[in-house]
């Protein structure tokens, strides 16, 4: 859900998405998982000239969760 939400760039709900993922992580893996993804997300906007500053919080915060 948090991945589609920041692919529609929808702020709102990946900040909902994230709190209820970050809520319920079993493995350091999980949010490393994410991160990564987001990180190809955020990379591909970036080369196309959007800015989403927005989805670099979300990946501190899976950062944090991830222990890294």
């Amino acid at each position: 859900a948090l991945e589609l939400a920041v692919i529609g760039r929808d702020r709102a709900a990946a900040q909902r998405a994230a709190a209820s993922a970050l809520a319920v992580v079993r493995e350091p893996w999980e949010p490393k998982s994410t991160l990564g993804n987001l990180g190809m997300i955020r990379a591909a906007r970036e080369e196309q000239g959007e800015r989403i500053e927005w989805v670099e919080a979300i990946e501190a915060e899976l950062r944090e969760a991830a222990g890294s």
